[in-house]
């Protein structure tokens, strides 16, 4: 239950009483403290057991932190346990000690030899003089059963566990020996890098979680229990120790260990405050530990920091500090990410070990951001600005096409600012959807026959014109069916056709043969309408064409262009600057609010709708997961190619409504704009020159990247 503030206060009065004394003096007091106060007794026990600093054998590294730094037995340093091993001794009849390598008040770490192996550990060895106690054996019992569960590349993994008979009995733990140092000896002789420290969280998050989803808590993660050793590639690779004070959480999500009465113990300096307030804890306290490792590795020392008392109260109720104000290269971005793991509240921190790292790593990168932002975007605009003056200088040399590109900035705003408009009732599309494909999987190469006579009963409905989005195969040219169709409603029927950059043309091959004799060549060549589509330079498609110039310079229709006229509508004679110039496509329309007809209700909707179809623009095309077949527009990101293609088309049959800028308008705003530019550039020490050659290579870009895709 959690603690009443009124309890807290007492608790912290009687806990600084009894640190003030020593020896059996604490004892007695702490014994009568707990009788004085049964409902204090457990977190006045648990604080005492987590003031002891480094009294307890599971405090003791299981790392020669240097090479060479191995503390034999026998030494000065030497426990007085009369059953304390020496080189050469044996471990249970299969390890050989080789040396010690640390000593805590309950235990000794020993480097061993597996005889039978020739491989070298560490062995965790118990005291005789604790080996009864109950207590620390759960403890012990508690280490070795949530590491041997654990097997991750950043958790010391453990490799066998059993009872000496040497003398009296006692547990020992034998897990991978580790030559390294630990996260805070590493952190302070390296360099400030923190991009070399947020790797190192990431590890450490990484393990963390897997503890988590295995239903293990560490609960006592700090910087000496985390050790750095050269991983495989030479890296620097953590390793996390010591689960002595592991508790495991049950599939329901209750932490069995608390369940059972145990106080709450851990490092004051890291722990949660849920640790101290009552409620069992969760993944919520490690990742709240993580956050104060965090925290000193970028700040340089904790966010609390004091007596033990004062420490524990700060977790409790005190907003950390800004890391920032301990280290000035802490950017403010870092500071959130950092706050946001040492919430007081469990449930207000990152879900996970890897997402509170990732916040971090997230907040270094908007700080980069930013200050590439500060440093970079005064110097562009100048640059700019040199490059406007010399673009002004050139306006005699202006064509249409660079004043396109002038307009491209402001056309994505001028639509997104525009009401969203549904198309017109002239287009309905009939899609090869995925409904389409789950019922019938033929490919697109076996379907002639039914493409040919489901579009003769479209036209039989009524259709003023069928345009197919497709790149119909050569096999398509022996399929009776769709030959009639080409014969019949040659005039009123558009097939697709693509120039790829080597100018081969793909398409076509699909009307071959009978067909294309009776057809004639010119009234075959007419079927076809290209669909390559303009792209600016970002990829997005805001313009589309009534024809390209082939080889010859003689025009063939884009395939929107085609559609259109065979609809009824051909502006091509009446817009001569559009033929070569292109138009600016609609995007006020909202392409998902075309009239769609799925292939698979093709039958159902000629049955009982065939009015439907009667005097529109039937576009065919493509509108299925992994088609490939996508164009990015403004404001809206990827859609369907057929979509873009009657985009095009409805833009058409409104007779163009997105007009080009008069160019003595855009001149005439251009001049105001680059004298006050002029006169900026004037005041500035460096020449830009370099903006020239810009322009002449962009222009150079600009007609190679208009010439003719036919």
């Amino acid at each position: 239950m959690p603690l009443h503030p009124d309890d807290w206060t007492q608790l912290k009065t009687l806990f600084h009483a009894a640190i003030e004394r020593t020896g059996a003096a604490r004892v007695a007091f702490v014994e009568g403290a707990c009788r004085d106060h049964p409902h204090l007794e457990a977190p006045l026990r648990g604080l005492m057991a987590s003031h002891a600093e480094a009294e307890d054998f599971l405090e003791a590294p299981a790392v020669a932190l240097v090479e060479g730094a191995d503390v034999t037995p026998g030494d000065a340093s030497a426990d007085d346990d009369p059953y304390a091993l020496s080189a050469g001794d044996d471990l249970d009849h299969t390890y050989e000690v080789e040396a010690r390598l640390g000593h805590g008040g309950m235990g000794v770490v020993y480097r061993v030899r597996h005889r039978a192996l020739g491989r070298t550990f560490a062995a965790k060895l118990v005291h005789g003089r604790t080996a009864d106690d109950p207590a620390f054996l759960e403890r012990f019992t508690r280490e070795a059963t949530a590491l041997g569960k654990l097997k991750h590349p950043h958790i010391v993994d453990v490799t066998d566990f059993g009872v000496d008979r040497h003398g009296s009995p006692r547990p020992y733990l034998v897990m991978e020996h580790l030559q390294g140092r630990t996260l805070r000896e590493h952190l302070a002789s390296t360099p400030a890098a923190f991009d070399a420290a947020v790797r190192l969280f990431e590890a450490i998050a990484a393990a963390l979680d897997h503890a988590h989803e295995h239903g293990v808590l560490h609960l006592d993660l700090k910087p000496d229990n985390i050790v750095v050793v050269d991983g495989p590639d030479g890296q620097p690779c953590p390793k996390v120790l010591d689960f002595g004070l592991a508790q495991f959480v049950t599939p329901g999500g209750d932490t069995a260990s608390r369940a059972s009465g145990r106080p709450a113990m851990g490092t004051p300096a890291y722990m949660a405050p849920e640790l101290l307030n009552g409620p069992p804890p969760g993944p919520a306290a490690d990742i709240y530990a993580l956050g104060v490792v965090m925290y000193e590795a970028l700040a340089g020392r904790g966010p609390f920091e004091g007596a033990t008392p004062q420490v524990l109260d700060a977790h409790r109720q005190l907003t950390p500090p800004a890391a920032s104000r301990f280290n000035a290269a802490v950017p403010r971005e870092v500071d959130a990410a950092l706050a946001a793991s040492l919430a007081k509240a469990p449930s207000a921190r990152p879900a996970t070990a890897r997402a509170a790292v990732a916040q971090v790593r997230d907040g270094l990168l908007a700080a980069r951001q930013r200050a590439w932002r500060q440093s970079e975007i005064p110097r562009r605009v100048a640059a700019a600005a040199g490059r406007a003056v010399l673009f002004a200088l050139s306006t005699p040399l202006w064509q249409a096409p660079r004043l396109h590109a002038w307009e491209r900035p402001t056309i994505d705003l001028r639509f997104a600012l525009a009401p969203e408009r549904a198309p017109g009732a002239d287009v309905v599309l009939l899609l090869l959807d995925d409904a389409t494909l789950a019922a019938d999987a033929t490919p697109l190469s076996q379907r002639a026959d039914q493409f040919g006579r489901d579009l003769e009963r479209v036209f039989a409905a009524g259709a003023r014109a069928v345009a197919v989005d497709f790149l119909l195969p050569e096999a398509w040219g022996q399929s009776a069916a769709f030959s009639q169709l080409a014969l019949r409603h040659a005039d009123r029927l558009t097939l697709a056709a693509f120039s790829s950059t080597s100018g081969d043309v793909v398409g076509p091959e699909a009307v071959a043969g009978v067909t294309a004799v009776a057809l004639g060549p010119d009234r075959a060549s007419a079927l076809f309408g290209f669909v390559n589509l303009d792209q600016d330079e970002d990829g997005v498609s805001r313009r589309a064409r009534w024809a390209y110039r082939d080889r010859d310079g003689a025009p063939r229709a884009s395939f929107a262009g085609r559609a259109a006229a065979t609809a009824g509508v051909d502006l091509f004679s009446q817009e001569p600057a559009a033929r070569d110039q292109g138009f600016w496509i609609d995007h006020t329309l909202d392409p998902a609010r075309f009239e769609r007809v799925s292939w698979s209700t093709l039958e159902v909707t000629l049955r009982t709708r065939p009015a439907g179809f009667r005097d529109r623009l039937v576009i065919a095309g493509a509108d299925f997961t992994g088609s490939g077949d996508r164009a990015r527009v403004p404001n809206r990101g990827d859609i369907p190619g057929v979509m873009l293609h009657a985009l095009a088309v409805e833009t058409m049959l409104s007779r163009l409504p997105v007009r080009d800028a008069p160019a003595a308008a855009v001149t005439a705003v251009a001049a105001v704009v680059f004298g006050a530019v002029c006169l900026a550039v004037l005041l500035a020490r460096r020449p830009y020159t370099a903006g020239a050659v810009a322009l002449l290579v962009a222009a150079a870009q600009d007609a190679r990247r208009r010439a003719s895709p036919a």
